[in-house]
């Protein structure tokens, strides 16, 4: 469960803030309002001025807001979740929400160890803020491509390589996506004993391997006060 806590000592939610990030997770400072993310855990709450609240989290539909004190208006409406139940105890109000929870369908497939192209249904992007491609992989350089055009690019640093999608929906959905890593060369050998002139490279090992891919929701729960 994605948890998020806010701790209100004097002010209100009816003024601008700024998000900050920090080693420990996200931590907002502004006046009198303090906003704590936990930090195992992956997503963002972003307040808007006007008492307006949004509230992202990625790979999970719930929520969980404990305020103090209480916000001054009751909650008006509430778009992208629905609001669950609504707790309290000696010190916070806590509001529980969930949002529509969405399954990214798609076709995944796999050319050889170094290459897939993955094609999207039709509403494949629908109801939810951005879809992550996430790819873990072995090898050199990673490149993603949508008819031929290079649309991201990884260098392989032993973490997820993560894409954004939700800015290519309609391309991605009629051409679908390429994947393509090259590898790392090992043992590289310069040979002068051919006939032609100059210098012949080759190479005795390729390394490169794709693991797991996936397609991980970004929701978005807006609630107006």
């Amino acid at each position: 469960m994605l948890e998020y806590q806010v701790q209100m000592l004097l002010g209100y939610l009816n003024m601008p803030t700024k998000l900050l990030k920090r080693k420990s997770g996200f931590e907002q400072l502004d006046g009198n309002t303090i906003i704590k993310v936990a930090e195992e855990e992956d997503g963002l709450i972003h307040l808007v001025s006007e008492g307006d609240l949004r509230l992202e989290s990625t790979g999970q539909e719930m929520v969980t807001l404990s305020v103090f004190p209480d916000f001054d208006a009751s909650f008006t409406s509430i778009s992208g979740g629905e609001l669950l139940e609504i707790t309290e105890n000696n010190v916070f109000k806590t509001y529980r929400l969930k949002a529509a929870k969405k399954e990214i369908h798609f076709n995944l497939k796999r050319i050889n160890n170094d290459k897939f192209t993955i094609d999207f249904e039709l509403d494949a992007f629908h109801g939810i803020k951005e879809a992550l491609l996430r790819i873990h992989y072995t090898g050199d350089i990673g490149y993603a491509f949508m008819d031929g055009e290079l649309i991201n690019d990884n260098f392989c640093n032993h973490t997820t390589w993560e894409i954004g999608l939700k800015a290519f929906e309609h391309r991605l959905i009629e051409q679908g996506l390429c994947v393509y890593v090259s590898p790392i060369r090992k043992g590289k050998v310069l040979n002068s004993n051919t006939t032609m002139a100059g210098w012949k490279e080759t190479t005795k090992e390729r390394i490169v391997d794709i693991g797991s891919v996936s397609l991980v929701p970004v929701y978005e729960i807006k609630i107006t006060m």
